[in-house]
């Protein structure tokens, strides 16, 4: 998988999780990723070029962090992340879209790293 295509599914995962978060009325959040590339974007200690198509997704990102009162954003290993794995799939079979609706890249690529087919709701 290109690693364009990876951080778009990480950010769309993160921006997902951190509307949830915000709708659910949480005020304090400990956010662990497995992408370090987008973790230390967002930290601001991996700079965007100015045409990044990314920067446009971690303005989203640092916009939604300021609805939270407290909140920490670490790097853990793949491997390390298993739990996380697992909450995603969870997730993802819930919510599984219709039918006629195309799916995106990042959804694509999310379904691919948890269940290694394409159309795991059939």
């Amino acid at each position: 998988m290109p690693s364009a295509f990876a951080n778009e599914a990480e950010y769309m995962g993160l921006i997902i999780g951190l509307e949830k978060a915000k709708e659910l009325g949480i005020s304090k959040l400990k956010i662990q990723g497995d992408s370090q590339t987008v973790i230390y974007q967002v930290l601001g200690k991996y700079q965007l070029k100015s045409d990044s198509k990314f920067l446009v997704m971690r303005e989203q990102v640092l916009n939604l962090l300021s609805f939270f009162d407290d909140y920490s954003l670490d790097w853990i290993p793949r491997r390390k992340n298993q739990l996380a794995d697992r909450a995603a799939h969870k997730c993802l079979k819930e919510n599984c879209p219709p039918e006629d609706k195309s799916k995106s890249y990042a959804e694509e690529y999310i379904e691919q790293l948890i269940y290694g087919i394409r159309n795991f709701c059939d």
